[in-house]
């Protein structure tokens, strides 16, 4: 945003995340406006002797009309002074350092910065560390221990603990075929298992899953420790990752395993998943061996870390 006048702001903008789906389209400078983005709730046009740039939600956009698609956008709660100075740099600073890449829009009460869908996760996380708050977090999620209703849910959240990158996915009756991965959940409800589910506060959907099981040494999950140590997955719906759910997720799970007389939990994680990693790491978990692509990590379940964790992504 310009400043007229040089103003700090007073505390970091809370920030929160739209619901949308966006394009960023490229139309030809004469092009006249197009009926279709009329249709989008969020519409930022911008006419230039070289263009005609139009960024709407992505299902407004017809197929043959050039853009850029899956961008999600993080919003700064306004109205913010115009004479503020250093409001979008504090926000773009740390994006930058976890590389994220940026498109933003600047409006008359506040600022809107769109990363692909992908990396929505990774810009949460890193702007959590910078300071920022986020309006409609993970503390606002209802979480509760799963009952037998709620196995279906659990598949699909494995699903997508595999599949956590966006793109194309196998069909999940062909991925949840493997052996190595129903391990995680067939037979549900032995000794040992422990789930809970997180739901919206205002519609109840289920919005991301946690559980842990023991394997045994000759069936071993992917984050297997020893047959006393039950192994974890975790997953959050697509529209809710980045929002706090996991790690309010991973915190009730974690009590739940401490009450439960269990004295550390294990996972596998992806090394390429940086935020998961982190998110793991400011909760307890150390790395423990390298599996290749993986790491499989472990946490100590004591007092202190099972009462007074503080979810933090």
């Amino acid at each position: 945003m310009n400043a007229a006048v040089s103003s700090k702001p007073a505390a970091l903008p809370r920030l929160s995340v739209l619901d949308e789906t966006f394009a960023v389209c490229h139309l030809d400078a004469e092009a006249e406006f197009p009926a279709w983005a009329a249709r989008s709730e969020f519409l930022s046009v911008t006419r230039t002797v070289n263009e005609l740039s139009v960024v709407c939600a992505e299902e407004c956009v017809p197929e043959d009309v050039k853009c850029q698609r899956d961008w999600r956008a993080l919003k700064m709660e306004g109205p913010l002074d115009l004479s503020l100075v250093g409001v979008l740099a504090g926000m773009l600073a740390p994006l930058d350092e976890a590389g994220v890449p940026v498109f933003v829009i600047s409006t008359h009460d506040t600022d809107y910065v769109l990363v692909r869908s992908g990396q929505l996760e990774a810009a949460v996380a890193a702007l959590r560390e910078a300071g920022h708050e986020f309006h409609g977090a993970g503390s606002d999620v209802l979480v509760h221990p799963a009952e037998a209703e709620d196995e279906p849910f659990l598949w699909e959240m494995l699903y997508e603990a595999v599949h956590w990158e966006s793109g194309l996915k196998p069909p999940p009756e062909k991925l949840l075929a493997e052996p190595g991965l129903r391990r995680y959940l067939e037979g549900w409800g032995r000794a040992g298992d422990l789930a809970v589910v997180a739901r919206d506060p205002e519609d109840g959907h289920k919005v991301g899953a946690a559980w842990c099981r023991i394997f045994p040494a000759v069936e071993p999950g992917y984050g297997f420790v020893d047959a006393a140590t039950p192994d974890i997955a975790i997953a959050v719906v697509l529209d809710r990752r980045g929002t706090g759910v996991g790690g309010t997720l991973l915190y009730a799970l974690m009590d739940a395993a401490g009450s439960h007389g269990f004295d550390a939990v294990s996972l596998s994680v992806q090394k390429s998943n940086h935020t998961a990693v982190r998110l793991y790491e400011r909760n307890g978990f150390v790395r423990l061996r390298d599996d290749g692509t993986s790491w499989v990590m472990k946490a100590e379940l004591t007092a202190s870390e099972t009462t007074n964790a503080i979810p933090d992504a």
